[in-house]
C-alpha cells in the first residue's frame, strides 16, 4: 500500500526528443518507462498527492481517475525567503552579493531552469524592445539547454543585457528577489510555481504567464500575460515599473504567499498518510 505525489505532468506534456539532451533511442527508452511507472502509480496508489488544484484536475480527467482518490497539499516560501522581506540589508551587503554574481541594476529575473517549457527565449525576444538600461538575470543551473540559450543571446547580440548565474544559495537569492524589478515567470508549465512565492514573501513583483497552476496558486497578486506574445509580456513588463502598480502587487503578494505554509503541507501529508494507514488496518 502506498501513497505518491505527483509535481506536474510537465513530461507527459512537453515531452519530445527536442525537449532532451538524450540520443533518440535512449529517449525513447526512458519515456517509455516513465509513461509504465506513472501509470502504475497512479493506479495503484491508495492516494494521489498533488501541489495544486490544477495538476489534481489535469491527472483526473486525463487517467480517468476519481477526484476523491486525491489530496492537494499546497507548497510554500521557504521561511529564508519571508526573512528577506522583512531584513533591511545594509548598502554593502546589498553591494557585495551584486558584485559577486556581477549583476548591475536595474535587472529583472527569471528563477529556473531554462527548459523548452518554461518558456524564457520569449523574455530574448521582450528585452530589445524594453529601455536598455534594464538587464536580465537568469539564476538556475548550468546545463545543456542553458548552453543553447547563451547561443540565442549571443545570435541576437545580447551579452551585454544578460547575466546567467548557476546556483544561488536561498540567503542572497532573497537579497536578489529584493532588488529586482519583478521577478517574471514565463513558463508554460507548473504544478505550483514555488519561485512566484517566493519573490511575493520577500515583496518582489511578480510577472507571469496565464497558464497552468500560476493563476490558481498567484490569484490577485501578479500581473499575468499571454505567454505566446512578447507584445503583451513587454507591455506587463512596462507596467510593473509603475510605483503605483508595484505598491499595489507588493501589498497583494505580502497577503497571497501567507496563505501558504510548509507546516500545513506536513500536516496534511501525514493527515493523508494517517488515513490511508487506518483504512487498510481496518
Amino acid at each position: 500500500k502506498f501513497v505518491v505525489a505527483i509535481h506536474d505532468l510537465t513530461k507527459t506534456d512537453f515531452g519530445s526528443a527536442a525537449s532532451s539532451t538524450k540520443i533518440l533511442p535512449i529517449y525513447l527508452i526512458k519515456n517509455q518507462g516513465y509513461k509504465i511507472v506513472l501509470n502504475q502509480a497512479l493506479r495503484r496508489a491508495e492516494k494521489i498527492l498533488t501541489p495544486s488544484k490544477f495538476v489534481k484536475e489535469k491527472i483526473s480527467q486525463a487517467f480517468q481517475i476519481p477526484a476523491s482518490k486525491f489530496a492537494v497539499t499546497y507548497e510554500a516560501a521557504d521561511d529564508i525567503f519571508v526573512r528577506a522581506g522583512t531584513t533591511n540589508y545594509s548598502t554593502g551587503k546589498i553591494r557585495g552579493v551584486l558584485e559577486s554574481f556581477d549583476i548591475k541594476r536595474p535587472f529583472f529575473l527569471h528563477v529556473g531552469n531554462l527548459f523548452p517549457y518554461k518558456n524564457a527565449e520569449i523574455l530574448l525576444e521582450a528585452l530589445p524592445k524594453l529601455d536598455e538600461k534594464f538587464s536580465l538575470v537568469l539564476v538556475g543551473g548550468i546545463n545543456a539547454f542553458t548552453e543553447r540559450f547563451e547561443k540565442k543571446v549571443g545570435q541576437l547580440k545580447l551579452e551585454k543585457r544578460v547575466r546567467f548565474t548557476s546556483y544561488i544559495p536561498n540567503e542572497d537569492l532573497g537579497l536578489l528577489y529584493k532588488q529586482a524589478e519583478a521577478l517574471v515567470f514565463p513558463s508554460l508549465s507548473e504544478g505550483f510555481g514555488l519561485p512566484g512565492i517566493e519573490a511575493m514573501a520577500v515583496g518582489c513583483p511578480v510577472v507571469a504567464a496565464e497558464v497552468s497552476s500560476l493563476p490558481e496558486v498567484y490569484g490577485k497578486a501578479a500581473l499575468y500575460f499571454d505567454p505566446t506574445s512578447k507584445e503583451e509580456l513587454l507591455e506587463k513588463m512596462n507596467l510593473v515599473l509603475d510605483p503605483k502598480v508595484r505598491k499595489e502587487l507588493i501589498k497583494k503578494g505580502s497577503e497571497q504567499a501567507k496563505q501558504y505554509s510548509w507546516v500545513r503541507l506536513a500536516q496534511e501529508t501525514l493527515g493523508v498518510y494517517t488515513s490511508v494507514r487506518e483504512k487498510t488496518a481496518s
